[in-house]
């Protein structure tokens, strides 16, 4: 219990015993670590509540690919409105972080109550929320969600050098709306220069 922990934290710090520096060094850095778990604690919350609107929404993500165009629009509509939520869980984490690395380097009691799974899981999360945060903000627009988008892209020959990495051989054309593509077209890149074959009708 973080309200119960906090409380005893408190009790200690206005004690005699707080008076000792090295004591009272102590306690804060305790006193930092319990506020790093309860925002541990509280992005693992957020994380699952995320999880479980998606489920709500009918959102199964075993496989992406396989999801009807309905389910990639709420999947998508789902992510860009948790951009806000994965940024502010995002931030708390990062702060937690710094707050156990603090510990961990300044607190002789990390000896003691930290072990390394402990420390490896801390990073695992900070890394997921970072992830998530960067998806959010990218991915709702990247996969033209409610607008269609338009990428063109280059293949070259990197054992031909150019300027621009190697010699370009391929050109490609993709439109993506709501994670679907609904273009894929390639060419060479010497058609470029043909002539139109179309022929215009020119009015008499």
């Amino acid at each position: 219990n973080f309200e119960q922990a906090n409380g005893q934290l408190n009790v200690l710090k206005n004690s005699f015993l707080s008076k000792a520096p090295i004591v009272g060094e102590q306690i804060d850095l305790v006193m930092k670590t319990v506020d790093s778990a309860q925002r541990v604690s509280a992005v693992m919350f957020d994380l699952t509540n995320m999880g479980q609107k998606m489920m709500i929404a009918g959102v199964g993500i075993k496989n992406f690919g396989e999801l009807s165009r309905e389910n990639k629009v709420a999947f998508l509509a789902l992510l860009e409105s948790f951009s806000g939520d994965l940024a502010e869980t995002d931030d708390n984490m990062q702060v937690a972080l710094q707050e156990f690395e603090n510990f961990q380097q300044n607190s002789w009691l990390a000896t003691i109550f930290v072990n390394d799974k402990i420390g490896y899981e801390i990073y695992l999360l900070s890394d997921i929320t970072g992830k998530l945060r960067v998806a959010s903000d990218f991915l709702p627009e990247f996969l033209g969600y409610l607008r269609e988008k338009t990428y063109l892209f280059l293949l070259m020959n990197n054992s031909e050098m150019r300027p621009s990495g190697g010699f370009l051989g391929t050109y490609g054309v993709v439109k993506v709306l709501n994670a679907d593509i609904e273009k894929f077209f390639t060419d060479n890149i010497y058609n470029l220069d043909k002539k139109s074959e179309a022929t215009l009708n020119i009015p008499s």
